[in-house]
């Protein structure tokens, strides 16, 4: 092989290497930024959740409300990386619920009947369903803002309750994102059709 090209083939082989070890600090960073904002929003929650159980105004507790907002910066910069996290968390819920529907046994105190686990499976399937454009479409800031809700919305589920109104709410914040993301492509290809005809 020619001097030339071993050198070039060298450069290429750095390259990738850089740019492997700069892409896993990169999903590294965002999956530790995850937790940490999963930790706060349970301290944050924990915190105004007992303000208000002791008949306290909830703006009298500060440090849970600054975790609050330190969790939600942490997810709206950090939502490309932790993406595919929720996402396996989601075909995890899918599989799991539709097996204990199938089989009619609850191991675990979640479910008391078999309608929860089948509702929870079309729940996980209709968010993953809203995040699968994703796949091929980095999430903008209007995305961002969506999952980040939605992962707010999740906690009540988190924190052991199977079902709750705010899930509805997460589910919808997808739901809109999805929409407007589906109203500008649509945007763009009647102009660049209107632009076709034109010219044409």
């Amino acid at each position: 092989m020619p001097p030339a090209a071993i050198a070039i083939s060298k450069i290429v082989m750095e390259k990738t290497a850089k740019e492997q070890i700069r892409s896993g600090l990169r999903v590294g960073t965002g999956l530790g930024g995850f937790l940490i904002a999963v930790m706060l929003i349970g301290n944050g929650l924990a915190r105004i959740g007992i303000s208000t159980a002791s008949h306290q105004l909830i703006w009298t507790e500060p440090v849970g409300w600054m975790e609050l907002l330190i969790a939600a910066l942490i997810l709206l910069f950090t939502a490309r990386m932790w993406l595919m996290l929720l996402s396996g968390c989601l075909l995890f819920g899918i599989v799991k619920s539709l097996v204990v529907f199938a089989t009619g046994r609850f191991p675990s105190h979640e479910f008391s009947t078999r309608i929860e686990p089948l509702a929870l499976a079309f729940y996980c399937i209709a968010s993953f369903v809203l995040m699968f454009r994703f796949s091929e479409h980095q999430p903008n800031l209007i995305d961002r803002i969506a999952l980040t809700l939605y992962v707010f919305c999740l906690w009540p589920a988190i924190a052991g309750s199977i079902f709750s109104p705010w899930q509805i709410v997460g589910l919808g914040a997808l739901l809109i994102s999805w929409c407007l993301s589906r109203w500008r492509k649509d945007s763009r290809r009647s102009r660049t059709w209107s632009t076709h005809n034109s010219a044409s």
